[in-house]
């Protein structure tokens, strides 16, 4: 085997997600706090199957779903040069919450994978700012960026352009802020962004629950996904 042939596969290898988060990352289990090997539970399968790119989930608790989508993001950032992701949260003092997953999943990438031995490959690229609003990752052809921001607190500076937006747990958002720093944020995307919504539910009134029943009926750009509590495997 030659060196492209090595980087081809080495390259298909990382581009198969759930492989990747399977064979390098662990998690703490719910029920025991036992770190254990991240895997993929049926909610998950179904997301995954089900998934459009442009997704509202709503969830039961407990099923990892704001977790898989922040590893998704890293990937995307750790992978891409030229990346751009803004998780929103409800407000500022909150980002540290996803912050430290980022950091949970990135501590824990090894400098380089060996899918086909004898020929390491560059994995992990080197942090240049790491606080709780921006992880910005070095890239030779542009530099990527995993953005943390509350939504009473929403500023997008001129031009700026989103590759993909993760608004995890919006139904408890103060409803009016929510509504207009996700269309600001919208606003911002790039025509092959992709969006995650993701939620437990709150309430039959306001934003998350208005555009909700509207992604059903097909009025927004969501798909709507509905993940009960019986996709659930853990023992």
């Amino acid at each position: 085997m030659n060196d492209s042939e090595a980087k081809a596969e080495t390259t298909a290898w990382l581009s198969n997600r759930r492989k990747v988060a399977e064979s390098l990352f662990v998690v703490p289990h719910k029920v025991t706090s036992k770190i254990v090997p991240y895997r993929y539970n049926p909610a998950l399968e179904y997301l995954t199957k089900n998934a459009s790119g442009k997704d509202y989930v709503l969830k039961s608790r407990q099923l990892y779903i704001t977790t898989f989508y922040c590893l998704s993001d890293l990937l995307s950032a750790v992978y891409y040069p030229n990346y751009s992701s803004l998780l929103l949260c409800n407000r500022d003092d909150d980002a540290k919450i996803y912050y430290d997953i980022y950091k949970y999943f990135y501590n824990q990438m090894p400098p380089e994978v060996e899918i086909v031995p004898g020929y390491p490959f560059p994995f992990k690229p080197k942090l240049e700012t790491d606080n709780v609003h921006l992880l910005e990752f070095e890239h030779k052809e542009g530099n990527s960026y995993l953005r943390l921001q509350g939504a009473q607190a929403l500023t997008l500076g001129r031009g700026f352009r989103i590759n993909n937006l993760h608004v995890p747990e919006i139904a408890i958002f103060d409803q009016d802020y929510a509504k207009n720093a996700v269309t600001a944020a919208l606003g911002a995307m790039s025509p092959t962004a992709t969006s995650h919504l993701e939620t437990t539910a709150k309430g039959a009134s306001g934003y998350a629950f208005d555009l909700w029943n509207e992604s059903k009926e097909g009025k927004t750009i969501f798909k709507p996904i509905f993940l009960p509590w019986y996709l659930d495997d853990t023992a």
